[in-house]
């Protein structure tokens, strides 16, 4: 009797241990996988810190119109270019006359300028448009933000052929064309705070165009390599200040690109 339950008990305790490995077993890959992935996301987050420390840069020109629009604008802008980049220095031109438009571009440690969206047609003389392209084309970027004027003003300065298009948002990244960009860092999809999103046709972009977000067929933020440099474009009118941190952060890598 007292063999039996020696036999009894002796298998009780194998049965038990075996349970106990296998759990400790099944739980180790689980544990594994998830260090892993937050090992991977500690990486990426390394990588954008580094990128954006290393990349965005430190001298940036807006053009600020006489529109009465601009009063409110492009201080509003400019306040969400400098966000997170407090050494960022952000000047403003004032008029797109031949002799200003040229100063600004030539100034040799300005790489970027940024035209808020426009709510009249600007008038650029054919000496600026020239001076545009060979400032873009010396390996500058040049950003243009949302309306559907700017995209004719991209037109008439670079020779492109953009046709306007509307869709509503969500507005989803273009994963193929995001590699060695910016944008690779940013989310999978972009909101639509208010309805003054303005988009392109992407079948319309040029050679060399890539769209980074886009819904349907329209593309809200894309890029043209123009020989050495870009020329980018923004679609949002940020006319309004609540639930933008997606879009300042597309106009932050806009400006760094």
């Amino acid at each position: 009797m007292i063999n039996k339950i020696v036999a009894a008990s002796g298998a009780a305790a194998l049965v038990l241990a075996t349970v106990l490995l296998l759990t400790s077993s099944g739980s180790q890959p689980q544990d594994g996988q998830s260090n892993a992935l937050a090992l991977a996301g500690s990486e990426q987050k390394t990588e954008e810190l580094k990128f954006y420390s290393t990349h965005f840069l430190e001298n940036v020109w807006v053009y600020n119109g006489p529109e009465e629009h601009n009063r409110h604008l492009v201080p509003f802008i400019c306040k969400l270019i400098k966000r997170h980049h407090f050494r960022t220095t952000v000047e403003q031109f004032m008029s797109l006359s031949d002799a200003p438009l040229r100063s600004a571009l030539w100034a040799k440690q300005f790489h970027s300028v940024v035209f808020p969206p426009f709510e009249s047609y600007p008038r650029i003389s054919e000496n600026g448009k020239t001076d545009l392209r060979a400032y873009v084309a010396a390996g500058n970027n040049v950003v243009f933000m949302g309306s559907y004027l700017s995209l004719q003003t991209m037109n008439d300065v670079f020779g492109f052929s953009l046709r306007d298009d509307f869709k509503e948002g969500p507005y989803y990244r273009n994963d193929r064309n995001v590699r060695g960009t910016p944008f690779q860092y940013l989310g999978s999809r972009l909101s639509e705070p208010t309805e003054r999103v303005y988009g392109a046709m992407t079948k319309s972009l040029p050679p060399g165009g890539r769209s980074i977000y886009d819904s349907l067929g329209a593309s809200v933020v894309f890029y043209v390599r123009y020989d050495l440099g870009t020329v980018t474009y923004v679609g949002y009118q940020y006319d309004s200040p609540f639930h933008i941190d997606d879009w300042v952060r597309v106009l932050h890598a806009a400006i760094a690109i």
